[in-house]
């Protein structure tokens, strides 16, 4: 288990303010789902009293059609905070790793492309301004006033564009930063561009999805397999899946992704034994090229003959490539510790 990992799961259904057109399907299966991923031993590996959610549930006892709003994310925050700080002053203890996930309506300003306005269940066409800034919440609380090291901070809602609306802030807030001239690490991804909608429909399973958080746990289903995602994969990987999964409904999406990690050490779920993969080449002084999730270059071979062993690869789809003929290959490497022979 991750004991020093945190997160506040959000998803919003139902806006009683706005007209019934309005209702969202899936926001609440979406944030059970991530819910379920972090408190997964084999996944986040959160401890229950580390994982906080707001959602309307017969389970939750919330007797609120509103529900939830800045308020409750604002008092949701305020215990993290507590816990966090009691930790680091009694022990020097840092806190590893910060979870955020939303999932509702949403909406943005022109031209401010860093931030989104999630919209809390009492918004509507006459109360635009029932919002929070995502950007608000990162850089004056999340990056200042919790004792942590890294913040992951994921999105699946709209951003369209709205005019004439105020970005909405906590009231929970810090007066010096928890540590000066230290920023946490930044993973960020969010459903859509800017200024474009986010969709959702019925998954395989029949029940209502975002395309967003469909291909976000599909992406971290690696790290069940223990072999863990790294943050360059998970990025690439929502980059070009949210965009797969959309096209197949006619609907165009496409999500954004980054983090600020200088290096290559960070993963979602548990790091572990990768897949191995061995090509046995026919001809000689072949020139390759092997992509991950087809679309992140991996490795390039020159003028190589007989055998090629690749190990400790991340689990995955990979694309092998001749690169003086242009054929190619899809190798499935997604069983940890299993060698992978594959002609070509």
């Amino acid at each position: 288990m991750n004991e020093k990992h945190y997160a506040l799961v959000v998803g919003i259904n139902e806006y009683p303010e706005a007209p019934t057109s309005y209702r969202l399907n899936g926001a609440i299966n979406d944030a059970q789902r991530v819910e379920a991923w972090l408190l997964d031993p084999a996944g986040g590996g959160i401890k229950t009293e580390n994982c906080f959610s707001l959602y309307l549930d017969p389970a939750n006892d919330v007797d609120d059609d509103e529900f939830p709003v800045r308020h409750h994310i604002n008092m949701s925050f305020k215990k993290i905070r507590k816990k966090l700080r009691q930790k680091y002053e009694a022990h020097n203890e840092v806190a590893e790793r910060f979870y955020f996930y939303f999932s509702g309506h949403g909406q943005a300003k022109r031209l401010e492309n860093d931030n989104i306005l999630m919209c809390m269940a009492n918004w509507g066409p006459d109360s635009p301004n029932a919002n929070l800034s995502s950007r608000l919440v990162i850089k004056d609380y999340l990056e200042r006033c919790l004792p942590c090291e890294e913040i992951v901070f994921w999105t699946d809602c709209c951003r369209t564009r709205a005019v004439d609306i105020r970005e909405g802030f906590l009231d929970e807030s810090c007066r010096t930063p928890w540590k000066n001239g230290v920023r946490p690490k930044l993973f960020w991804a969010g459903a859509t561009l800017h200024e474009t909608a986010a969709g959702e429909a019925l998954d395989d399973g029949l029940e209502h999805s975002g395309y967003f958080t469909r291909a976000l746990l599909e992406g971290l289903k690696t790290g069940q397999q223990s072999a863990g995602v790294s943050w360059d994969s998970l990025r690439d990987y929502l980059k070009q899946r949210v965009e797969l999964i959309a096209q197949k409904d006619g609907f165009p999406q496409r999500a954004e992704a980054y983090h600020t990690a200088d290096d290559t050490t960070l993963y979602f779920g548990e790091k572990g034994v990768g897949a191995s993969l061995l090509i046995k080449l026919s001809g000689s002084n072949r020139n390759l090229e092997i992509f991950y999730n087809a679309i992140e270059s991996k490795k390039i071979w020159s003028n190589v003959s007989g055998n090629i062993e690749y190990n400790n690869l991340p689990l995955g789809l990979y694309k092998l490539v001749d690169l003086d003929t242009n054929e190619s290959r899809l190798i499935d490497c997604s069983s940890p510790g299993e060698v992978i022979q594959y002609d070509f």
